[in-house]
């Protein structure tokens, strides 16, 4: 989305042009677990309230706006094409329309400008969203080096090399791992580096990345296996929460469509299975954006030892691992991560099932697991 803000109280949204956005604003509240007995919480609240939404002009937006949860807000004046979606929002929004609303014109801050200013178009060469790259740490600023991963399926991951200053070196380490390097193909730009596993299971790997004074470090965890997925349409008469037997037999049902992918990485969004590049052989067959499960399966090959599982979900999930459950979260849920751990005393083959189910609105599933490192 253009603007997005969650828990937002006393935001003015005015004079502004939103083109071309899968959503043009975006306003929710959502569960926030702890969030209100926090400090923040405590002093400003955590209601989606008071904001006003005026003046602005909305061109191509697939949304011009979206309002999710509890909420309260003032609209005036917005102006929208004819053939796009104007609003979406929950029943307990309460949207209130009052035209020819007269607000205060936003001042300028009025401060002391220190050094020199730079006009917009300073570097045109930069212009487009495609050039907003972001790091841990803001932007990129598209002159120091930046190695930004590009690309995770699961067994293999993708790696860009940006702006290396001198002679670069690029190690790979991890049993079972191979690292390969694809230099830039055209001035300014990047080139290449693909860790792959070579065999199956659960491989950690360690990349470094040297280039004169640059060096960094990039570890992770790669695995190689096949997920069998079944998705399938549910309704309020086989919520998961109340009726779990009959909800998975939906699995084998008539809305039921199964496919096999390498990794439990779903960033839905707003949108739903059929939106996934690595579903795409469900094509249209694939349930809608709400009220949808998934089970999955797979076997893998465990050394001895504990290993960490994570699980970032919107909304609710469970994993098992040989029927025992290893994380447990059926509820209803913002986006939210639980972990859990497995501790084996010798190798093993193990069944892995997650299960997941989304209600409404946001959605996002992402499956980690890790063998955790020995202490001494």
């Amino acid at each position: 989305g253009g603007v997005n803000i969650e828990h937002g109280q006393g935001n003015r949204i005015v004079q502004n042009v939103f083109k071309a956005n899968k959503c043009g604003v975006h306003l929710w509240w959502d569960p926030e677990g702890d969030f209100a007995q926090k400090p923040w919480g405590l002093a400003n609240g955590t209601a989606s309230k008071d904001n006003l939404i005026c003046d602005n002009e909305f061109d191509g937006d697939t949304c011009a706006l979206h309002f999710r949860g509890p909420s309260e807000v003032t609209l005036s004046g917005n102006r929208l094409r004819p053939e796009d979606t104007p609003i979406e929002m929950d029943s307990e929004v309460t949207a209130k329309e009052i035209p020819d609303l007269v607000y205060a014109e936003v001042e300028a801050p009025k401060y002391t400008v220190l050094g020199q200013t730079r006009p917009v178009g300073a570097r045109a060469h930069l212009a487009g969203r495609q050039n907003i790259i972001m790091t841990a740490w803001g932007p990129w600023d598209h002159a120091a080096p930046l190695v930004r991963l590009i690309q995770d399926s699961g067994d293999s991951v993708q790696y860009e090399l940006h702006k290396m200053p001198g002679r670069l070196t690029v190690t790979v380490e991890g049993t079972g791992i191979k690292g390969q390097m694809s230099p830039s193909l055209a001035a300014g730009k990047p080139a290449i580096c693909t860790v792959s596993a070579v065999q199956a299971g659960v491989t950690p790997y360690r990349m470094r990345v040297s280039a004169d004074d640059f060096e960094e470090v990039f570890e992770g965890t790669l695995i190689s296996v096949v997920w069998n997925t079944t998705f399938f349409t549910w309704t309020e008469a086989t919520d998961p929460r109340e009726h779990l037997d009959t909800w998975r037999t939906l699995a084998s049902g008539d809305t039921a469509v199964s496919t096999q992918v390498n990794r439990l990485s779903f960033p839905y969004g707003g949108g739903g299975p059929g939106t996934q590049p690595s579903l795409k052989t469900l094509a249209s067959a694939a349930p809608g954006n709400d009220h949808f499960g998934m089970i999955a399966r797979t076997r893998l090959t465990l050394s001895a030892g504990t290993w960490d599982f994570s699980v970032l979900s919107d909304d609710g999930i469970r994993v098992t691992v040989d029927g025992k459950p290893v994380i447990e979260n059926w509820t209803w849920h913002g986006p939210t991560k639980n972990t859990g751990q497995l501790t084996l005393d010798r190798d093993k083959t193990v069944e892995i099932q997650v299960e997941h189910f989304e209600i409404d609105g946001y959605a996002v599933l992402e499956l980690g697991i890790s063998p955790r490192e020995p202490t001494d």
